[in-house]
């Protein structure tokens, strides 16, 4: 390929054909600024083995398969089509001009007058998945945007299939496809003007797809199905949808590159720096971005770039909210006050995330880092120490475990009881609860980390005390194998059940997505929290000035600590271990690596 001037792209002209005929394209190219009118593509490159090939210019070109589908799809029998598409658009093998292409990629997506969102080739539940599409559709037309989960469902009596449905099945498949967990797909579709979803033969304005993950956010149920883990394009088309509405709006600043790292970090990346980079386009906030796109910096620079412009320009420690210790194996070259982006961080959900938490009162941070960018020093006290753990029973289901069928009803059913009922003899050796509360709200507000499941999350509303009160009597009502005991008296109240039932679904979902990855501790000082799993007895419970929320350090010995990760504490979330009058002589410099 000839170098690309600046400001310069390559568009693809597809030439026709019929299905029977090799694709032929050819590479034209111009002016981004004075170019014809073009379509995108979105797209998953899949497994980068290139089986496949095409014609360009006279010579073969070797495609990957699911590119070479989605042109056959594109291709029209009787006119040219022209497309924009990165893994042909761009040369893929020159590192100066990948930097340059990733760069101004927000503008190519922006001028494409309509971006076709190929969802891969098309499955014999397709069908169903895209019946269901409808049947949301004329929902949403006849009654607006509402929530939706098996509980709503039977209240509010809506024209939806039966929990059992394979229609349900269908529609979390879809929702597992590859394209929903790629991380260059939020830059394409939020920039898009125009979208359609393609599946094989199916289609369908990306519009809906939008309103069915909002509908289903609240209850995190499509069916009987948890929507995360089991269906993750929910999350993903509420992170679009909302960052398409941002850039409409403009001159916001709600969603600055470290937010965007949060809530993608499950995405998929061929290149781990795209982790970063692909999200350089979408920021609403400029001034978060450190560092320019470029491919010639490693894995480690590009990550601890983030981590210290976090730190010492935003002056702000959200980057330790992300990072700390996980199962999988530690980057040796990362200290660990940095976050490693390349993977999902056990599908941790961020406590500091978008709640409004002070447990410093809003302190600037007192911090420096080392010259080989391998020690963070900052200024805070140790406030407690970890004294018991609770068994973890909550986990992410099996995909392949079909939760329509009885059993597993029944285990998870069990499962949720057993986990209750042991952080419930755990928060026994708790003491401390703030003024005007009980022991109860304690326990319900550190379960859920006093969250809402919402994207951004909010503080936990008083109707999640009744909900957990329900979901207790229903737990009473349960029998060893998972059954429900009718003659209990919870099935004698129909009125508290019914005004308790959705915050009571609300609430586990919750729950359960606070749940993943954390233990629930008791504290040497009688406070009850929720700690990083891999967290142990000894370990410290500190206020990082410049922290909302408190984090989790361990000693390594020598003079040095561990960053574990952040925690959620009951009873000072909101500065209350700000106010001890010895505190000043608590303060000390941790070194952490």
């Amino acid at each position: 390929m000839d170098n690309l001037p600046p400001g310069h792209i390559r568009l693809l002209h597809i030439e026709p054909g019929s299905d029977e005929f090799p694709i032929v394209i050819r590479l034209v190219t111009t002016e981004l600024d004075s170019a014809p009118s073009y379509e995108g593509l979105s797209y998953t490159w899949g497994v980068v083995e290139f089986t496949s090939t095409v014609t360009c210019g006279g010579s073969a070109l070797p495609v990957t398969r699911n590119l070479y589908d989605a042109l056959r799809y594109l291709r029209r029998p009787d006119q040219e089509r022209v497309m924009w598409i990165d893994a042909i658009c761009i040369n893929q093998k020159d590192d100066a001009e990948r930097s340059q292409q990733v760069a101004i990629m927000k503008e190519i997506y922006k001028k494409a007058i309509h971006v076709v969102t190929w969802l891969g080739k098309e499955t014999a539940e397709d069908a169903d998945a895209f019946t269901l599409l409808s049947r949301f559709d004329r929902l949403f037309k006849e009654k607006g945007l509402v929530d939706v989960g098996n509980v709503e469902n039977l209240l509010h009596r809506l024209e939806l299939p039966a929990e059992e449905s394979k229609e349900w099945t269908a529609m979390v498949r879809l929702f597992q496809r590859p394209w929903f967990q790629r991380i260059w797909v939020l830059q394409e579709a939020v920039m898009a003007r125009e979208m359609t979803i393609v599946c094989g033969s199916h289609l369908v304005k990306w519009g809906l797809i939008y309103q069915l993950a909002l509908s289903v956010q609240s209850s995190g149920m499509l069916g009987t199905y948890q929507v995360d883990p089991h269906a993750p394009g929910i999350s993903c088309a509420i992170v679009i949808g909302k960052l398409k509405l941002a850039h409409e709006l403009a001159h916001t600043k709600e969603w600055p590159l470290l937010e965007l790292l949060r809530l993608t970090r499950k995405y998929n990346a061929t290149d781990a720096r795209d982790k970063v980079f692909a999200l350089h386009g979408v920021v609403t906030d400029p001034d978060s971005i450190g560092t320019p796109v470029d491919y010639s910096k490693s894995l480690e620079e590009v990550y601890t770039d983030v981590a210290i412009h976090e730190l010492m320009q935003r002056k702000t420690l959200f980057g330790l909210a992300n990072a700390g210790i996980s199962t999988y194996p530690q980057n040796p070259n990362l200290p660990s006050w940095v976050a490693d982006w390349s993977h999902d961080n056990e599908r941790k959900s961020i406590i500091a995330a978008g709640a409004k938490f002070s447990a410093d009162r809003g302190h600037q941070p007192i911090l420096s880092i080392s010259e080989d960018r391998k020690v963070l020093r900052v200024r805070g006290f140790i406030f407690d120490i970890i004294s018991e753990l609770n068994r973890v029973y909550a986990s992410r289901e099996q995909i392949h475990m079909d939760p329509r069928s009885e059993g597993a009803q029944k285990k998870k059913i069990v499962e949720a009881k057993k986990a209750i009922e042991n952080c419930i003899e755990l928060a026994k050796g708790a003491h401390q609860v703030p003024e005007g509360q009980t022991s109860e709200e304690v326990l319900w507000r550190t379960l859920c980390c006093d969250l809402t499941p919402d994207i951004p999350p909010s503080r936990a509303p008083q109707s999640y005390g009744g909900g957990y009160k329900l979901l207790r009597k229903f737990h009473e009502a349960t029998t060893e194998d998972g059954s429900y005991d009718f003659t209990h008296e919870v099935y004698k109240q129909p009125e508290f059940v019914k005004n308790n039932w959705i915050p009571s679904s609300v609430f586990m979902n919750s729950v359960q997505k606070f749940t993943i990855a954390r233990n629930m501790c008791v504290t040497t000082g009688g406070y009850l929290g929720r700690v990083p799993r891999g967290s142990e007895s000894g370990d410290k419970i500190c206020i990082l000035l410049g922290g909302c929320i408190p984090f989790v350090l361990r000693e390594t010995g020598d003079g040095y600590f561990r960053f574990i990760g952040e925690c959620y504490i009951h009873g000072i979330m909101d500065g209350e271990a700000m106010d001890s009058a010895e505190i000043e002589g608590r303060y000390r410099d941790f070194h952490i690596r």
